[in-house]
């Protein structure tokens, strides 16, 4: 997921830097380590080349053979707003100009599922961030970031991002 919508967003920009952030990460990989280390108490190096959890968006740079570089956050059940704020400073402090922000999450694996509660659906969604002035204006102070989050009861089985790209929608809707 993450792969395929960074090449959409990608698709006629010129090079930026990527950020990836993600709750669990390689979860279902991790997951099959763990298992085969439980199982067979033994573990081939082999199983770990896609186990990192800068997997997917290194995966991304090198597809893209995109050298500009790129940051893989793991901050937890924040990683949207952790993932915009670290991407957002680096447009603020004048260093970049654009930024490909994806924030993804693949289904856990029953067993974790059971634990957190509830799992919430894959997703991946690829924000181009730009200090230029182009696309839907959000909010640059992390505090009213939450209010576009659209967090309530209701929502709450929906991830941070995919609200927060309702409300975008829906604001650049109403703004027309």
């Amino acid at each position: 997921m993450t792969i395929a919508v960074g090449h959409e967003a990608l698709a006629g920009q010129s090079p930026m830097k990527l950020a990836f952030a993600s709750t669990y990460g390689e979860i279902s990989q991790q997951y099959k380590i763990t298992g085969k280390l439980i199982d067979e108490n033994e573990v081939s190096p082999a199983n770990f080349s896609l186990s990192v959890f800068n997997t997917p968006i290194a995966a991304l740079s090198i597809v893209e053979k995109n050298t500009e570089g790129y940051v893989a956050l793991y901050p937890g059940k924040d990683c949207f707003r952790m993932g915009f704020i670290e991407s957002a400073a680096a447009l603020f402090s004048g260093g970049e100009k654009k930024r490909l922000l994806i924030v993804a999450d693949e289904l856990l694996p029953e067993p974790y599922a059971m634990l957190e509660g509830a799992s919430m659906p894959p997703y991946a969604l690829a924000l181009v961030l730009s200090s230029e002035g182009h696309g839907i204006p959000v909010p640059a102070d992390p505090a009213r970031l939450a209010g576009w989050e659209n967090a309530s009861e209701e929502n709450a089985a929906v991830p941070a991002a995919l609200r927060f790209l309702k409300r975008a929608i829906l604001s650049a809707e109403a703004a027309r």
